[in-house]
């Protein structure tokens, strides 16, 4: 794998399931830095893009094997920063449907 953003954009492909979208924003001045150098970026502050993110989450997933703490916590952060999508139980670790 010769291209460094390769991990980036794409993903393993026993996650396609998630239909994830990812978004990458590369611009000249990331261009102007001494990563192959030193191997750290220098004078880049990043790049803030606001976007909706109620447009973006159907509903949240919790892990089957997850104790009820876990799904009240995540439940509690959603609802902290003002998210109207549910949390749910995932239902993987179920029977599967042939």
């Amino acid at each position: 794998m010769s291209n460094g953003l390769y991990p980036f954009i794409h993903k393993r492909k026993s996650f396609e399931h998630e239909k994830e979208l990812r978004a990458l924003i590369w611009t000249i001045e990331h261009g102007k830095n001494t990563w192959g150098i030193n191997n750290k970026f220098k004078n880049v502050d990043g790049l803030n893009v606001p976007v909706d993110v109620s447009v973006l989450i159907e509903r949240v997933f919790v892990a089957p094997t997850a104790p009820g703490w876990v799904h009240e916590l995540v439940t509690s952060i959603v609802d902290r920063f003002g998210l109207s999508v549910p949390v749910v139980r995932s239902h993987l670790a179920e029977s599967p449907f042939y």
